[in-house]
């Protein structure tokens, strides 16, 4: 080949290399404009959206429960349902919760409910989805960032991942994710010496889980990091059952009651860093949590 014929042959190599580099450039813009498009949710939506799932589909649930009729052990389903609340560790355990006490009940199903969505659902931002995507993203979410809240990047990796798992998902991926949750719960209420048939329990358990899952979606492709607080930490129950962290009445408007916090019946919703995910290491209670007080 002589100089001219090579000289062209890498005039169009460099051409093509261009061509290359301005498609990749184009379709790293088309990322960072997604990215730069995005619009965070509302703090009082998505508050709003955890209200309706308390006062709505939590009460629907919590109601047939505690109204199935089963004759249960005392002493065994009190121990048997310790390590499924949000117990405190200064509760002395010596006297087992009274389960026949019908108001009791519904608050022990209540906390054991949430701690229950808590960790098979809002745990990790990916426990939401199904199909191997979402397996994949969860793998690679906790690799990536063993501790999101030390990575700046972190929570424009998750959103942006989350849209677009939303984006390509089927019904049947959120079915995987309902069907998982209704076998674990199940398995729960067997331990407690529950016998409901299937078809009643898919019924009452379905509407609940279909709108906590829409509800940690929507916490997963947020910026900010939406987490139930954990509230394992001793130094948390000291904290007076009236203070700016819970509250121990249901209806706000009723007087609180004063005394040692039992376990939590719902738990406080934080939000970790700004609408745009900066200073993810900055905590705000955006609700409190329900305690129930040792009686």
């Amino acid at each position: 080949m002589d100089a001219r014929a090579q000289l062209e042959a890498a005039s169009l190599e460099i051409h093509r290399l261009r061509a290359i580099e301005k498609s990749f450039q184009k379709l790293q813009d088309e990322k960072l404009n997604a990215i730069d498009r995005f619009k965070p949710a509302f703090d009082s939506d998505l508050i709003g959206r955890l209200e309706e799932i308390n006062n709505k589909m939590m009460k629907t649930l919590v109601v047939f429960l505690s109204k199935a009729n089963n004759d249960f052990d005392i002493i065994r389903i009190s121990k048997r349902m310790e390590k499924h609340l949000w117990i405190s560790p200064h509760l002395s355990v010596d006297k087992p919760f009274n389960f026949n006490d019908r108001d009791l009940r519904k608050c022990l199903l209540k906390s054991m409910i949430w701690r229950f969505l808590q960790n098979h659902l809002f745990r990790s931002p990916f426990l939401c989805f199904g199909g191997e995507a979402g397996n994949v993203a969860g793998t690679l979410h906790s690799v990536i960032y063993h501790n999101a809240y030390s990575y700046p990047d972190s929570a424009k990796w998750r959103s942006f991942t989350a849209e677009r798992l939303i984006d390509s998902e089927d019904e049947h991926d959120d079915e995987e994710v309902q069907r998982r949750l209704f076998i674990n719960f199940q398995l729960i209420l067997h331990e407690f010496g529950y016998k409901i048939d299937d078809a009643g329990l898919q019924d009452k358990t379905r509407p609940l889980f279909q709108k906590a899952i829409q509800l940690a979606k929507l916490f997963a492709k947020q910026r900010a990091m939406y987490e139930f607080f954990d509230h394992r930490g001793r130094k948390w129950w000291t904290e007076e059952a009236n203070s700016a962290y819970c509250r121990n009445q249901e209806d706000e408007d009723d007087l609180e009651g004063e005394g040692d916090i039992a376990f939590v019946v719902v738990p406080a919703l934080l939000r970790r860093g700004t609408a745009m995910g900066e200073d993810l290491k900055q905590a705000v209670f955006l609700t409190k949590a329900l305690v129930h007080l040792v009686e």
